[in-house]
């Protein structure tokens, strides 16, 4: 699969996560098709997409920290705060609360578990 079909697929996994709910970079990668893509995936969270808009700030990393260093991680920890998202004493999100599993995703984009 090309790059821009891979952003594609990854913005569209994205636009499947509902309010309330996270999802980490590997775990779009994974349904995806790219087992190994977690990368692959922040590339294309940070690509601007066509057509509707990705709620990107619903996609984090594995151990539920946001984007450090960045003007976007005071956005997106109060986009997440807004959404009800839980957030432990150290800043990252409590994944045990909010974060969906691949299965939950590949339901939601149609394709049902491998």
């Amino acid at each position: 699969m090309e790059k821009s079909g891979v952003f594609k697929k990854i913005h569209a996994l994205a636009r499947l996560i509902p309010e309330g709910r996270v999802a980490c970079y590997g775990q779009l990668a994974r349904v995806a098709g790219l087992p190994r893509g977690a990368r692959m995936a922040g590339w294309a969270m940070m690509a601007e997409p066509e057509g509707a808009p990705v709620p990107a700030h619903r996609v984090i990393h594995a151990d539920g920290t946001l984007c450090v260093g960045s003007d976007w991680a005071y956005t997106q920890r109060r986009l997440l705060l807004e959404e009800g998202i839980p957030f432990d004493d150290k800043g990252r999100v409590r994944l045990r609360e909010c974060q969906m599993d691949d299965i939950e995703l590949m339901l939601l984009a149609g394709e049902g578990p491998l």
